[in-house]
């Protein structure tokens, strides 16, 4: 299967504040990236969850070292 990167807004009320394809999404997903605001709203999740660095070369690379793993 191939791996994919979905970017979801969430609001204060996390999780309830999204669509139903939104919640899917993020409760089926392997790793979450956020910054750590949004991931202390989704502390149940049973997924890894990492924080996003707000340096976009960095949060790249991030992504990329996840996509490399999934492979």
């Amino acid at each position: 299967m191939r791996s994919r990167i979905h970017i979801i807004g969430m609001g204060n009320d996390g999780l309830a504040g999204l669509t139903l394809h939104a919640r899917q999404l993020i409760t089926d997903a392997d790793v979450v990236l956020g910054e750590q605001e949004v991931l202390n709203l989704l502390a149940d999740l049973e997924c890894e969850t990492s924080q996003l660095p707000s340096d976009l070369k960095q949060a790249v690379e991030q992504l990329t070292e996840h996509l490399d793993r999934s492979r």
